[in-house]
C-alpha cells in the first residue's frame, strides 16, 4: 500500500514513474522528479536492520550510484534513532516531504489514513468475507454433483 501512495504523491507533484513493478526489482520503486535525476528507492517501516539486510541496502545503494542513479533508503516512519547524516537516508518527514514536495505531506497522509481506519470493521471484512467464500464453495460442490 505504502509504495502506491508513493507513486500517487510522486505523480503528483510532476515525477514520472520508471517502468512497472518488474523493471523495479529488487528496488522497491524508481522515478524521476522535476529535478532530472531518477531515484531508486528502498522503503522501509523500520529504520534499524539486521546485518544481512544492511549488507543488502549497501549493495542496492552501490550499484544504484554505478548506474548513475541516486539511491535513497526511505523508512515511512518517525524513529527516535540516531541517524548518520547521511543524504540518502530519508526517515519520516523527511521521506513523506521528498516524494510529496510539500513539508505537509506525512500528516496529510496519515491523517486520510486514519479517517479510512475509523470507517473499517475487521468484523466487517471477515464477515463478508466469509459469506463470498460459502458461496463459491457451494457453486463449486452443486456444479460437481452429477445428477
Amino acid at each position: 500500500m505504502i509504495e502506491k501512495v508513493v507513486k500517487i504523491l510522486v505523480e503528483g507533484q510532476g515525477g514520472e514513474i520508471i517502468g512497472n513493478k518488474k523493471d523495479w526489482k529488487p528496488y522497491d520503486l524508481k522515478f524521476r522528479l522535476s529535478d532530472g535525476k531518477e531515484y531508486w528507492l528502498e522503503i522501509k517501516s523500520i529504520l534499524n536492520q539486521n546485518n544481512s539486510n544492511n549488507n543488502s541496502i549497501a549493495a542496492l545503494r552501490e550499484r544504484t550510484t554505478s548506474q548513475g542513479k541516486e539511491f535513497r533508503l526511505c523508512v515511512y516512519y518517525h524513529t527516535n534513532a540516531v541517524l548518520q547524516k547521511d543524504e540518502h537516508i530519508l526517515v519520516g518527514q523527511k521521506f513523506w516531504s521528498f516524494v510529496g514536495g510539500d513539508i505537509n505531506t506525512e500528516s496529510t497522509v496519515f491523517q486520510l489514513i486514519k479517517g479510512i481506519s475509523e470507517d473499517f470493521s475487521f468484523l466487517d471484512l471477515v464477515q463478508e468475507r466469509t459469506k463470498v467464500l460459502l458461496q463459491e464453495y457451494t457453486e463449486k460442490s452443486n456444479s460437481n454433483i452429477k445428477v
